[in-house]
């Protein structure tokens, strides 16, 4: 599969050079609070020096990289899915789906700014998703 995607330019493996590395070590040593799984980390780690978008749904991550990444640009998954090139590409009702399977079966992070949209595509099913805080799930339950 990877192979395809490289084949498709969709995707490219990169190595870390020594500044990636010596930004890599330090995002996996130190506190708990302070460090992250050595994905996120080499995520983060290139796209420092590359200075390209990264994608990272694990919301430690998330904060790690707005402290210590300011000019960063982080994103989600949840923003991908809920572009209007996806949407359109894909049609709502499988979107919703993705979205629905998501955050039922991988626990998606959804960010505060897409909650809305997320809830109007899902409707009730918005309170089977345990990843998607308490506030919400009770409010779409209420409606039902």
């Amino acid at each position: 599969m990877a192979a395809a995607l490289v084949n498709e330019s969709l995707l490219e493996f990169v190595e870390l050079d020594d500044p990636g590395e010596d930004i890599f070590a330090s995002l996996i040593s130190g506190s708990a609070a302070d460090t992250l799984d050595d994905g996120e980390a080499a995520t983060l780690a290139v796209g420092a020096v590359s200075g390209h978008t990264v994608v990272i749904d694990e919301r430690k991550a998330q904060r790690i990289a707005a402290e210590r990444f300011a000019v960063m640009q982080v994103i989600a998954t949840a923003d991908i899915l809920c572009s209007e090139r996806v949407v359109t590409g894909l049609g709502a009702k499988q979107v919703g789906d993705l979205i629905f399977n998501s955050l039922a079966g991988a626990r998606m992070f959804v960010p505060e700014r897409h909650h809305a949209w997320v809830i109007d595509l899902l409707g009730a099913r918005a309170a089977e998703c345990q990843s998607l805080p308490a506030a919400l799930r009770q409010a779409v339950g209420s409606l039902t």
